[in-house]
């Protein structure tokens, strides 16, 4: 009963701040591999709940597809690349398994891939990555002031990245039900199954015997085979927010399991190598008399592995999913801040996992140097997004002497094998937090507070 009670009081606080508005049998390492496989084998240091029984995966490019004729609606939700059209002055998207989607990514250049969270409205509502006029200005972020308000992709494709776009909104849109919509990442079990919102707010019950998680490796298989083979030579990057954090560390784990040599459904080079996450939600826990109470659906069944989820607990499922990406090489950084709370549902011992997996970069969302009203309180989660991907406008010197608390500034801008030296460590923003712009912000390191031995 009291378990229930914390439930109802989290998931009417989450909703007036405003939240949507985010095992294996015969060998565990590549080390016991049979001697005949070639190609890169994966290392699993999960909980064995998370791998299938002799990594017996379904073909995901062919058989994970929605059925198009009976949900016609869900043409708009998966992988989409994105172009900016200056006639429009707005970022377009294409299919990123068609032949005009794959026209616009370049292999040349690196990628980004930005996944949304959790969406009430997300039924009829797509994320459109605006920065908030609120705590921006065309001039930091070096646009003019016709292109402003700026949406954020456009920034990117300004810095030479091939940019993507994953939707997943409709699956996300269970008013303030957190633990609805994660169970569609893990599971097909839950108490809503993999259901979706159409457009007037009807129901579609059952829609896939396959996860979010599922959908989102499958998507992204299918749209690396209509790619040169040139594909993957340059840097390969996914950002989510929220909620998409869980999606991501799902699809992702489901990519290097697929990528593995005794799997082949993708190769190695062509998946992502860095995991960028917003304020990511790892489950709600509370503690009380002495303990955490979870705060999410218990019972559920990993699709894929067919197995009772890690902990019975989505936030400790998510963090053995993150240290299986770390294990195979993913660099991750992780950005939330002090008032977050989805940083605070996250247990101690959960939080140590974490640090040792990403860095872990607490920053300062005040922007309280534009005076038009924003409120850290109701928009500061979305302004971590924010913070992250406008920081591509940084220009970084490879060549600079800077210590690693000034590099934490340059965020996105930082380069991944500058960002991999940071792992381990947690730093706090200290100054510069009036501004959206983080050329000017100034970080500390702090892991030892944050684990609780400072």
């Amino acid at each position: 009963m009291k378990k229930f009670g914390i439930v109802v009081l989290i998931i009417l606080f989450l909703g007036t701040v405003g939240l949507g508005i985010a095992g294996i049998m015969g060998f565990r390492d590549a080390s016991n591999a049979p001697a005949e496989l070639t190609g890169w084998q994966k290392v699993r240091v999960a909980d064995e709940a998370l791998y299938p029984e002799n990594l017996e995966y379904v073909d995901y490019a062919t058989e994970v597809v929605f059925d198009y004729e009976k949900y016609p609606d869900l043409a708009d939700q998966g992988l989409f690349w994105c172009y900016y059209d200056e006639a429009l002055g707005k970022v377009v998207r294409l299919d990123a398994d068609s032949d005009e989607g794959a026209a616009l990514v370049d292999p040349d250049k690196p990628t980004i891939i930005n996944v949304h969270g959790m969406m009430a409205d997300g039924h009829y509502t797509e994320e459109a990555y605006y920065v908030n006029t609120k705590i921006g200005n065309a001039e930091e972020l070096g646009v003019s002031d016709d292109e402003y308000p700026v949406q954020m992709t456009k920034l990117w494709l300004d810095a030479g990245y091939n940019v993507g776009i994953y939707n997943y909104n409709r699956f996300a849109s269970e008013n303030i039900d957190f633990s609805g919509i994660e169970e569609k990442i893990w599971a097909t079990d839950g108490v809503n199954g993999m259901r979706y919102k159409s457009v007037d707010g009807s129901l579609n019950k059952n829609v896939s015997e396959y996860t979010v998680a599922e959908h989102f490796a499958a998507d992204y298989i299918r749209a690396v085979e209509k790619l040169p083979d040139e594909f993957g030579k340059e840097e390969i990057r996914v950002a989510a927010h929220s909620m998409g954090g869980e999606v991501c560390a799902a699809g992702l784990f489901l990519l290097t399991e697929l990528a593995d040599a005794r799997v082949g459904q993708i190769a190695h080079e062509k998946i992502p190598s860095r995991y960028m996450m917003e304020d990511t939600f790892f489950a709600v826990h509370v503690p009380l008399e002495g303990g955490v109470v979870y705060g999410g659906q218990t019972g559920l069944t990993c699709r894929w592995s067919g197995k009772n989820i890690p902990g019975d607990d989505t936030g400790i499922t998510t963090i053995e999913a993150l240290k299986d990406l770390a294990a195979n090489g993913i660099v991750m950084d992780y950005y939330s801040y002090d008032e977050s709370f989805l940083n605070g549902f996250i247990s101690a011992e959960m939080r140590a996992d974490l640090i040792s997996v990403c860095a872990y970069i607490m920053i300062d969302v005040t922007y309280d140097s534009y005076g038009k009203g924003y409120s850290v309180m109701t928009e500061g989660h979305n302004g971590v997004r924010q913070f992250l991907l406008c920081s591509i406008t940084n220009e970084y010197d490879a060549a600079s002497a800077i210590t690693p608390e000034e590099k934490v500034a340059y965020a996105a801008a930082l380069p991944t094998e500058e960002m991999a030296k940071l792992v381990g460590q947690c730093y706090k923003q200290v100054g510069g937090g009036s501004t959206v712009a983080t050329f000017d912000d100034v970080f500390e390191i702090n892991t030892a507070e944050i684990l609780g031995n400072g």
